[in-house]
């Protein structure tokens, strides 16, 4: 089976910017307070993009930018459930990666930033 070269340039986005979400918050006295805080969730946002990206490769990039903001928007609405069940998940460092652990506002901005990036991206560089 060969892989497109759009979808291994995606993978490589979205693994580059997991890998830099995570670094973000793992070294937070080494870098300024404003990439601390907010660099991890548009990072989210950039390499859900491309992960949507991979499998449905024949979208436009419009609707992926949609559907990658729609799903981000949920996902940060979805903090202001909290049960047993979904704290049980939300505990786990996959779980606290993909589904996050508490509602903030400025999140949503993060969320559209780190879609922006990639739809930008996407559209005048990549295509």
């Amino acid at each position: 089976m060969r892989i497109s070269l759009q979808r291994a340039t995606s993978l490589l986005l979205a693994i580059m910017a997991g890998i830099l979400g995570i670094l973000s918050r793992r070294f937070p006295g080494q870098l300024p307070h404003f990439i601390v805080e907010y660099a991890g969730d548009a990072l989210w946002s950039f390499a859900l993009y491309y992960v949507l990206r991979i499998f449905f490769p024949d979208k436009s990039a419009l609707w992926n930018a949609f559907v990658c903001l729609g799903l981000s928007v949920l996902v940060e609405i979805s903090q202001l459930y909290q049960a047993g069940w979904i704290n049980a998940i939300r505990s786990t460092v996959v779980g606290a990666l993909i589904l996050g652990n508490n509602f903030v506002w400025t999140d949503l901005l993060c969320y559209l930033a780190g879609t922006i990036l990639a739809f930008a991206l996407d559209l005048f560089v990549i295509r």
